[in-house]
């Protein structure tokens, strides 16, 4: 009997050490932690701030519809108190609300909003922005008729079927921070304005739709409740190509429902 005891103990001891070997660490688990995607955040700048960016998504009032994402690359490193938030390249990322396309006499317009960015560690910063000025070239408005009407099944569409109509409170503070009075052509949507400079960047005070397409109207307030842009043509088909300099702006945060609160 005792020399069973032992003999059992004996195995006891062997079995318990082996088992503890046998135990692979949770390799797995710490690899998720490592490659986790931190939380969302919201962008730090203020009302007004404006950067450029390049148009990846080729936009056409005739073919494209609502919903469909719109995507665009800054084309400088943003920063925000000497901190780098969107280096050079960092997606933007966004969606077209509506479009219409033009007919025979009427106009087209396109609704454009971006609300995030996706950093390369996979980090979503969330913003509010539209776009304060295009450097427009060759296909920036097409003479191509598409047969479609806007929502109401007629006429051309403007700013009231697409934003806010408080377009007397729309003013742009640029990423300088220093004030910019918003001057507003005939038709009460925002003058052309500014250029492109010795870096190919459009300045801060730039808006409208600059270069070639005369009849593109760029429409973004920053009043509260703004939401995106609607660029307009009074006859042709609103299209941007791939490529086309931006210079999008932060507008207010959209406004929440009370009762989702």
């Amino acid at each position: 009997m005792t020399k069973l005891f032992v003999v059992l103990f004996v195995a006891a001891a062997l079995i318990v050490p082996l088992g503890f070997a046998q135990t692979p660490p949770d390799t797995a688990a710490d690899a998720r932690k490592l490659n986790s995607v931190p939380d969302p955040v919201i962008a730090p700048f203020c009302v007004g701030t404006a950067f450029n960016a390049i148009l990846l998504t080729p936009l056409d009032a005739s073919r494209n519809k609502a919903g469909d994402p719109v995507t665009a690359e800054t084309a400088e490193t943003v920063t925000y108190e000497r901190t780098v938030i969107f280096p050079r390249g960092t997606k933007i990322h966004g969606l077209l609300v509506r479009a219409s396309s033009a007919r025979t006499g009427k106009g087209s317009a396109l609704f454009v909003r971006f609300d995030k960015a996706i950093l390369k560690n996979g980090q979503e910063v969330m913003m509010n922005a539209g776009i304060q000025a295009l450097v427009t070239g060759r296909g920036a408005v097409s003479n191509r008729i598409a047969p479609a009407t806007n929502e109401r099944g007629q006429g051309y569409p403007s700013a009231e079927d697409y934003g806010p109509r408080d377009v007397s409170n729309a003013t742009v503070v640029p990423a300088s921070t220093e004030s910019a009075s918003r001057a507003q052509s005939s038709s009460g949507l925002p003058a052309t304005q500014g250029g492109v400079n010795k870096q190919g960047m459009l300045t801060n005070d730039s808006q409208g739709a600059l270069g070639g397409a005369s009849d593109l109207k760029v429409y973004t307030p920053l009043s509260e409740g703004s939401d995106g842009t609607v660029l307009l043509s009074a006859g042709k088909n609103v299209r941007l190509e791939a490529g086309t300099k931006l210079l999008l702006v932060i507008q207010p945060p959209p406004e929440v429902d009370p009762s989702l609160q």
